[in-house]
């Protein structure tokens, strides 16, 4: 009996050390995105949430995947759930305005863009602005140097 608590002891340890040394699901799931490797990520942040592990923090890069792979409404979906769980938090508004902006629904981003701007704690790293004159009901609402820029945010290659 001794023998097989030692073995739990140190299984549960070499696991324990394990995830320590790779961070677990959610932090190699950073790691894939920052490489682009977007399949990768979304098991890995999929994996996390499964976990309970940085559930907020992996819908709203499961939503930036989405919207790279130009499924805006899945990404909204995304938005709004990590927005339910943690509704003070700015990330999941900011990725919503821009992905409702790259599916053409500009009013909708500027009514999220204005929730955005009423929050306490919002950062200096959203750089994104509202749209002036847009072309309401069309995917050309954003002119190509606007979409390209957001298209970017999402990726994480622009602040």
């Amino acid at each position: 009996m001794k023998k097989v608590v030692t073995l739990v002891v140190l299984v549960s340890a070499g696991v324990l050390i394990y995830k320590v040394a790779t961070g677990g699901p959610y932090n190699t799931a950073k790691q894939n995105f920052a490489k682009e490797e977007y399949k990768l990520a979304a098991l890995n942040f999929q994996k996390a949430i499964d976990q309970g592990e940085h559930v907020h923090e992996s819908l709203v890069y499961l939503a930036r995947i989405d919207g790279i792979k130009d499924d805006y409404e899945q990404g909204i979906a995304r938005c709004n759930e990590a927005i339910e769980i943690a509704p003070n938090a700015s990330q999941a508004y900011y990725f919503k305005a821009i992905l409702l902006q790259l599916d053409g629904r500009m009013g909708q981003a500027t009514s999220v863009l204005d929730e955005l701007s009423n929050m306490p704690q919002i950062g200096k790293g959203f750089a994104i602005a509202k749209i002036s004159n847009p072309r309401p009901g069309t995917h050309e609402a954003l002119r190509p140097h606007e979409r390209e820029l957001r298209e970017k945010l999402l990726k994480g290659q622009a602040y």
